[in-house]
């Protein structure tokens, strides 16, 4: 009994201990911030990056693109995953297997040449006269070859002259016969009666214009009023009963999760030149529009200088963004939006009310 209660007393360590791990595991991948960095660059040709890391660098993710995609994973420092040296890998493997059969292919085509030979080689001493008709049939396929390339080559030289003669002619009727020169009248009359033939079918194409118009004038009718009934649908849904506490209430909580992935620094130089005097002004004018998005995410040491001139055109860039992401609090706070039993209301009483719309339209 007391070597059983002893196995119960280890297997309970055992397993508490583990539990204990497996929460220290969770409460680090929730507390420990995620670090991001953002960084891209153009001088001459693009190349940026992505770099995630988690626990002083406990793992590392590597996004960078520089003449194609990769993706590294490094866990502890020791690389885990490398979407380039795997690709590359693929690519040796499978030249090796493509030379491998072309190797093998090369030696089949080799040894039945050598087969063939050996062959014929056996008949011609069996029977002579075989080399006599091979020579004869290699005879009558040269002459087949030459009255071929003749024929073609007259066939070349007659479709040249007949596209040189018709192009010396002006377009004729089809009725016409071939060979027959289209004279300066018969090109007038011919004018003559397509403008006729223009004018007689005028009122037609006037029709159908017409009715082409009214269709295009119908479709813009049919989405002003979807427009104003979108209009009207919002007006009546945000004056509904409780929509004012769920919107005050999303966005507190879309709020606090910006917040929670806002970024702590930019950092950016860019280097603008331009011909035009005009377009140079311009773009310290929308440097003065962009300053209160800049001011949001520079940060207190993120520093961003825009310099323009007057010269040949060019653009050059190099920004660093720089933030973190508290795992804990989204979580937190998407789950009060998602299971919050107001909200959850709300968007079924949303889905409702579409659905009586839609029944409405169709009915």
């Amino acid at each position: 009994m007391d070597i059983f209660l002893s196995v119960l007393k280890v297997a309970g360590i055992v397993l508490l201990c583990i539990v204990l791990f497996l929460i220290a595991i969770l409460l680090l991948i929730l507390l420990v911030p995620y670090r991001y960095k953002i960084h891209g660059e153009k001088s001459g040709g693009i190349s940026a990056y992505v770099k995630v890391t988690w626990l002083l660098h406990f793992v590392v993710v590597l996004l960078t693109y520089d003449d194609g995609i990769n993706l590294r994973i490094k866990i502890l420092g020791i690389p885990f995953y490398d979407r380039k040296r795997k690709a590359q890998k693929a690519r040796l493997k499978a030249e090796k297997e493509r030379l491998k059969a072309k190797r093998a292919s090369l030696a089949a085509d080799k040894r039945k040449k050598k087969d063939d030979k050996e062959a014929e080689h056996t008949a011609a001493e069996a029977d002579p006269e075989v080399e006599v008709i091979k020579d004869q049939a290699a005879d009558e396929t040269a002459e087949d070859t030459k009255e071929n390339i003749e024929t073609g080559a007259e066939k070349s030289s007659g479709g040249k002259e007949k596209k040189n003669l018709f192009s010396r002619f002006f377009r004729k009727d089809k009725n016409s016969p071939k060979g027959k020169k289209e004279s300066f009248d018969e090109f007038i009359d011919r004018i003559l009666d397509a403008i006729w033939d223009i004018c007689f079918d005028l009122p037609d194409i006037i029709e159908e214009g017409g009715e082409a118009l009214l269709d295009k004038i119908e479709k813009i009718r049919e989405k002003i009023e979807e427009l104003f009934g979108t209009i009207e649908y919002y007006h009546r849904l945000l004056g509904s009963e409780g929509a004012e506490w769920v919107y005050e209430y999303v966005k507190k909580h879309v709020l606090k999760i910006l917040k929670a992935v806002k970024p702590t620094r930019f950092d950016a130089l860019v280097n603008i030149a331009d011909d035009d005097p005009a377009n140079v002004a311009k773009v310290y004018e929308y440097e003065v529009y962009a300053l209160p998005f800049i001011e949001l995410i520079r940060g207190r040491r993120g520093r961003v200088i825009v310099n323009a001139y007057q010269d040949e055109k060019y653009f050059d860039m190099n920004a660093t963004l720089k933030g973190h992401v508290f795992l804990l609090a989204v979580a937190w706070h998407g789950m009060m939006l998602l299971f919050n039993k107001k909200v959850k209301a709300f968007i079924k009483r949303l889905k409702r009310e579409e659905e009586a719309e839609e029944k409405k339209k169709n009915g």
